[in-house]
């Protein structure tokens, strides 16, 4: 990576350690109403972490067709579709840290297929590491899997569009903090929009789960070096559901950064660091740091005349 790409890198994270905006403060201290979950209040805690928050993204995707490493934002992908036989494996750990209390997900296992031309599956899995403290509980963390389909491409224009139909089953935290007549499954349908200029490819996106949960966002990749892809987004998600009038109107808003570095042809270390920005603790304010590897493959192509 060049010097410069590298300085921009680092300036970008040392940004993003320091808040852009004041977080906002617990509007209930204990009343069990920022996002619906009683469990944090109940052990003395304003803070909900990402196990205890359905409107917390994943910490990273790390799986992605497109990004060449890791996306910090992973709701808001872009449109890119891996080939046919073409897949990835990826191998990460988060670490958050609220007001007054932290949690570690590690590992975080996520893999990608490319099964038909514009269309690639995707599994995310990560466990979460029990905290007593901080009433975090040991086991597996929300897991999403999901199915990339390219509906549009424009060549001619460098545009790509896709939708992304996932399947959303909570970690036992997340659920316990939707009513009681909500299923621990849920389902999503993100889409996103992808504008490829060379070095530099744009995208945006926006979706909703059965959970209530709505999002939207934007990001950008930008091709440092022939080894080096810094990333940059923003996330907004909101719960639509008026199961309890304390979540109606719930917010969380991230900025991130991410920095992927090519090892070898296909294998690729990455970090990123994510910071919500106008969030109240109860609904997941905080930093998270996260780093990983991923190691891709292709199916060989047959040489002309080979049976």
């Amino acid at each position: 990576m060049t010097r410069r790409s590298l300085s921009a890198g680092v300036l970008i994270v040392s940004a993003l350690a320091t808040p852009v905006f004041a977080q906002g403060k617990s509007a209930g201290n204990g009343n069990g109403k920022g996002n619906g979950n009683a469990n944090a209040n109940a052990n003395g805690h304003v803070s909900n972490p990402p196990s205890l928050n359905v409107l917390a993204e994943p910490p990273v995707e790390i799986a992605s067709g497109g990004t060449g490493g890791a996306s910090p934002f992973a709701w808001v992908d872009d449109a890119t579709v891996l080939d046919p036989g073409a897949g990835s494996v990826g191998f990460a750990a988060a670490h958050f840290t609220g007001a007054d209390l932290s949690e570690n997900d590690v590992p975080i296992v996520e893999a990608a297929l490319g099964i038909v031309k514009r269309v690639q599956l995707s599994v995310s899995l990560p466990r979460v590491a029990g905290d007593v403290a901080a009433a975090v509980t040991s086991g597996v963390g929300t897991t999403f899997v999901a199915a990339k389909i390219g509906v549009l491409e424009f060549p001619k224009h460098h545009v790509k569009v896709a939708i992304t139909p996932t399947l959303e089953i909570l970690g036992s935290a997340a659920a316990d903090s939707l009513a009681s007549d909500n299923s621990r499954t849920q389902f999503g349908l993100p889409a996103s929009a992808e504008l490829d200029r060379g070095r530099m490819r744009l995208y945006g996106a926006g979706g909703f789960f059965t959970s209530g949960v709505r999002f939207a966002g934007g990001g950008l990749a930008y091709q440092a070096s022939p080894r080096g892809v810094i990333s940059l987004g923003f996330s907004h998600s909101w719960r639509s559901d008026t199961a309890d009038a304390g979540v109606l109107g719930a917010t969380r808003n991230e900025i991130s950064a991410g920095v992927g570095c090519v090892l070898r042809p296909r294998v690729v270390v990455f970090g990123s660091l994510g910071r919500t920005i106008a969030t109240l603790d109860e609904n997941g304010a905080g930093t998270t740091i996260s780093g990983g590897v991923s190691f891709s493959f292709a199916v060989p192509t047959a040489k002309v005349g080979t049976p």
